[in-house]
């Protein structure tokens, strides 16, 4: 911090404004090459002489200019620093005067407020300034620009809003704000766009390093992607133990008398040999729903037993033909159509069939179940074969899932419709589980939902047809 401030202090001398520098009062010429900025050199305009006031709008973009270029050269004095850092400058430097009062305003307001306040008070403040709001990353070192897959001369000049993903720019913005108050934020945990499309788990630590016009935030960065997806794999696997201890208190205590209830039925059934079809249409209608209560003990029951995938060489053609095949009837009663896309060369991989089988047997129906009448299913069939991974794309057209349901979109018994049992993706996230992979959900654009079936990947690419 004291380098970046005497450089600052360097910048600003006469000499370095060229021609703006006579503008400035002979006697103030002195008081400016030996300012202390504790507040950066915006500060400096307060030292125009009265005749020169005129002047101020145009050499306050020439000190932001200035102050900006301080900020580069000090970056290169931590080449060899090995944190990702970024700096961003928060509001436009170039709006007119009313909208930098208003600005300032706001900063002002925001550096005042309680901490039990600063929540509500952007919140409130928030749509007065969203139009100034700029999100330029002015700097951002090797290793920031690794982290983003820009390269070093491009990642410098993004905006927050070409990385920071979607669902996560307004609580960032919110968070830029709010470090105006506080002067830094730990652990902000953003997903982070790729140049590539990827999207990847951020943490950062920001601190503010001006909070005067137009407000300049730093912050290191760190990729955490690696770490979530362990944390997952922890949560998952603390869910499946629970759901498996739950299963067996399930089984002992209800399995037995669902067996004796389906039992006397048939029993009864068969001795009072029924000819009202009302009465036999009841009992029907108990043995269907203990059958239920059965099926739903033994899935229960699959949940805490891992099972070993064990793969073979499958016809990618004949597996979807299978598949799609089980599917007809829904198809047909809705008119939904599915078309399948793969890779031209890609004919035979490695894979648990059955598994994937019944991993896509469920994401069907769900998507089938989701549909409206004459939209198409797209399942899509990629390779990766640097990571040896494959991904399996089933995208529907459906009304898509509600972000504050997306957490539990996986767990036994979720479901977003009523009368539903909520088994199937569960079932398909824990056999992708069970072949070394996992199930994500995102949403597609234009309305609808991508499940991703990500597998590994041992393939055996043919020239024939395959069917």
């Amino acid at each position: 911090m004291a380098i970046t401030r005497a450089l600052f202090k360097q910048a600003i001398t006469p000499r370095a404004f060229d021609n703006w520098s006579w503008k400035i009062g002979f006697k103030n010429r002195a008081k400016i090459q030996g300012y202390q900025f504790s507040k950066y050199p915006c500060q400096a305009l307060d030292l125009i002489s009265p005749g020169h006031k005129k002047y101020a709008p145009e050499l306050e973009k020439r000190i932001i200019l200035l102050q900006e270029k301080a900020f580069t050269i000090s970056d290169e004095l931590f080449d060899k620093i090995p944190n990702a850092l970024y700096r961003l400058r928060l509001f436009k430097p170039d709006v007119d005067t009313e909208a930098r009062k208003t600005i300032t305003n706001c900063i002002e307001e925001i550096k005042k407020a309680e901490p039990d306040e600063l929540d509500a008070v952007v919140e409130r403040l928030l749509p007065r300034l969203l139009e100034y709001i700029d999100g330029t990353i002015i700097f951002a070192n090797e290793e920031a620009a690794e982290i983003s897959g820009y390269p070093p001369e491009k990642a410098g000049g993004l905006n927050m809003a070409d990385l920071i993903a979607e669902k996560h720019l307004g609580i960032a913005l919110k968070n830029a704000l709010k470090i105006i108050s506080s002067g830094e934020q730990k652990n902000l945990e953003y997903e982070l766009v790729k140049s590539n499309g990827e999207i990847i788990f951020t943490s950062i630590n920001a601190m503010l390093i001006s909070d005067k016009f137009p407000v300049y935030v730093q912050g290191i960065v760190d990729d955490i992607t690696e770490r979530k997806r362990l944390e997952e794999e922890r949560s998952r696997a603390e869910k499946l133990a629970a759901t498996a201890d739950f299963a067996k208190q399930i089984a002992d205590r209800i399995n037995n008398p669902v067996f004796g209830v389906t039992s006397g039925i048939q029993i009864l059934k068969s001795e009072l040999k029924l000819k009202d079809p009302e009465q036999e249409k009841t009992f029907n209608i108990i043995e269907n729903e203990a059958k239920r209560i059965s099926n739903l003990i033994r899935l229960f029951r699959f949940f805490g037993i891992p099972e070993v995938a064990v793969p073979s060489l499958t016809d990618i053609h004949t597996l979807m033909g299978e598949v799609v095949s089980q599917h007809e009837k829904s198809l047909e009663k809705k008119r939904v159509k599915i078309k399948i896309r793969r890779p031209k060369d890609l004919y035979h991989l490695n894979i648990s069939k059955d598994k994937v089988a019944k991993i896509l047997n469920n994401l069907i129906q769900n998507a089938i179940d989701e549909s409206d009448k004459g939209k198409v299913i797209w399942i899509v069939w990629k390779i990766d074969e640097k990571e040896q991974r494959i991904f399996i794309e089933v995208k529907d057209r459906g009304p898509g899932i509600p972000e504050d349901r997306l957490i539990n979109i996986f767990d036994p018994l979720w479901t977003g419709k009523l009368g539903r049992i909520g088994m199937g993706l569960a079932v398909a996230k824990k056999l992708a589980f069970d072949c070394g992979g996992d199930i994500q959900y995102t949403y597609r654009k234009g309305g609808g939902s991508i499940f991703t079936v990500e597998l590994p990947l041992k393939t055996d690419i043919s020239q024939e047809s395959g069917g």
